[in-house]
């Protein structure tokens, strides 16, 4: 990661400070307390601080006079080597403790999630946290007395002293460690998919106990399913080449007197009611299109003149067609 620009306002000297850095080797100098070391400070908070954070150095390096909605704000531009291409990114962070906001814009995503946006600056920096950042992007004085006076020296020091790997395993243990957080992250805006998962299963969950206290509310009642009115009609197993395959029992039974029916539209795109003759001829001509068990079905009730015929048909409780080419 190169760092192409830096703003900060209200921390220590700098109220409201835009920084052009060159595209080779930036030296910032100054008398002392002109604020140089707020510069590094300001960076460091910006790659490795939460922005949630309530710790107490971030008012004590805010600027004098201030009011208390004006807080520590960090922004950086920075460009990400990669093998083929620079690619540019920016990340601003504002310090207001638990109202704290961070945006990060890197290779067409903006993450919002304090955590996540974290991580992701972990990734490209290879700075894990402040202490890292302290023991090894900033090069104090008395180091630079070993090494060349030149840029390429000092990249090498730096570049050694973050990386440790070579760029294409780094990329995959940093896709790797993306991975894992989208599927382990527990926040409610950013959820992870075993969270998800894990919500789908307790509400699932929920309505089946529910439908199980509704049953068990009708059994202590002692409401019964009467099963005997119930005349065997055919019997359907999907062939093997369908890419999902059941069983399907279909039954006749009576309606009682004053019943009212209604269609099941859980599992159906489209429902009404159709005579069997008229179902079966629209089937016939290609005007509507149907599966197995159903054009089967009205081609079978159609050569029956009236319900009793086929109620009678069907006394003796078997069933008296089927569609099993292959049994599961």
């Amino acid at each position: 990661m190169r760092i192409r620009r830096l703003q900060l306002r209200n921390i220590r000297q700098h109220a409201d400070l835009d920084l052009t850095l060159a595209p080779g080797l930036t030296v910032v100098r100054g008398p002392n307390e002109s604020g140089k070391t707020t510069l590094q400070r300001a960076i460091e908070l910006a790659l490795t601080r939460r922005v949630t954070s309530g710790s107490q150095d971030l008012d004590a390096i805010r600027t004098w006079g201030l009011t208390d909605e004006e807080r520590p704000w960090v922004r950086l531009e920075f460009e990400q080597e990669y093998d083929d291409e620079v690619r540019p990114g920016s990340v601003e962070k504002a310090f207001r403790g638990q109202k704290g906001t961070v945006r990060l814009e890197h290779d067409g995503e903006v993450v919002t999630d304090p955590a996540l946006a974290d991580q992701v600056l972990a990734e490209l920096s290879g700075i894990p946290s402040e202490a890292f950042f302290r023991s090894t992007a900033s090069v104090r004085h008395h180091e630079l007395d070993g090494l060349a006076r030149d840029e390429a020296a000092l990249r090498d020091r730096l570049q050694a002293s973050i990386s440790g790997a070579d760029r294409g395993t780094s990329r995959a243990r940093r896709k790797l460690e993306r991975a894992i957080f989208e599927l382990n992250t527990k926040g409610d805006k950013n959820p992870g998919r075993i969270k998800v998962v894990e919500a789908t299963l307790a509400t699932e969950g929920a309505a089946a106990r529910n439908g199980e206290v509704a049953l068990a509310q009708l059994e202590r009642e002692g409401w019964r399913l009467d099963l005997a009115p119930l005349r065997y009609l055919s019997h359907f197993i999907t062939p093997p080449s369908s890419p999902i395959r059941f069983t399907a029992r279909f039954f006749l039974a009576p309606v009682p007197a004053g019943q009212a029916l209604r269609h099941f539209r859980e599992e159906a795109s489209e429902a009404f009611w159709i005579d069997p003759r008229e179902g079966s001829r629209r089937f016939r001509q290609g005007e509507m299109p149907m599966a197995e068990p159903a054009d089967c079905g009205l081609a079978y009730l159609s050569q029956f003149e009236s319900l009793g015929e086929l109620w009678g048909a069907h006394a003796d409780g078997r069933h008296k067609f089927h569609g099993i080419l292959d049994r599961i």
